[in-house]
């Protein structure tokens, strides 16, 4: 479901790790993709590991997505948090200053693909009790969940809305992990 919308962005410089875990217990916020120097992950929200051993993250949801990076050095560290929405309600705990613009970000019309997935092709790791894949082609190993029960890791994908300027493409917001629509397509005999 494509909205036409515009995209309005919202700021939060040097907050503390209690304000942006605060902020991620929204109910709008489900997904996670955490990275650090030596590995990334796609994970829910209630299953993140703490959120001191990341350097980056994005929590999302169908409705918003809230970035976050970690800076300073061990000790002081502080928090520099984005969030990207088309919805007035925003995340509570966090005092969200919206940045200013005379820019105006739409979501592509249906006919431009606003929506689309970015398919994931990892590969088991060996141990078998772990539920996750593993994607290798990037800079660092990508864990992520299996998601619906699907028999392959080509079958998850990430849904993504992006949104355009008078120049094209600028801001791709992610929405969920699924499976992908060819999986999904082939379950209902398409």
């Amino acid at each position: 479901m494509t909205s036409n919308s515009d995209l309005t962005i919202y700021l939060v410089e040097k907050t503390d790790v209690d304000t942006l875990e605060t902020v991620l217990e929204n109910k709008n916020l489900r997904w996670v993709y955490a990275e650090r120097v030596t590995e990334s992950l796609f994970t829910t929200v209630d299953t993140l590991p703490p959120l001191a051993r990341w350097q980056h993250g994005r929590a999302f949801g169908p409705t918003m997505e809230v970035d976050w990076w970690r800076e300073g050095i061990p000790g002081q560290e502080t928090y520099r948090l984005r969030l990207l929405t088309e919805q007035p309600t925003l995340p509570d705990g966090a005092p969200w200053q919206r940045v200013k613009t005379a820019l105006s970000w739409k979501a592509l019309p249906d006919l431009d693909l606003a929506e689309g997935q970015i398919r994931l092709a990892g590969k088991r790791p060996d141990t078998k009790a772990d539920p996750v894949w593993l994607e290798a082609r990037l800079p660092r190993p990508l864990h992520y969940p299996n998601v619906g029960g699907l028999s392959s890791p080509e079958k998850v994908a990430l849904r993504v809305r992006c949104y355009r300027d008078q120049d094209g493409v600028v801001w791709m917001r992610m929405l969920c992990l699924e499976p992908s629509w060819k999986e999904r397509d082939a379950q209902h005999g398409n």
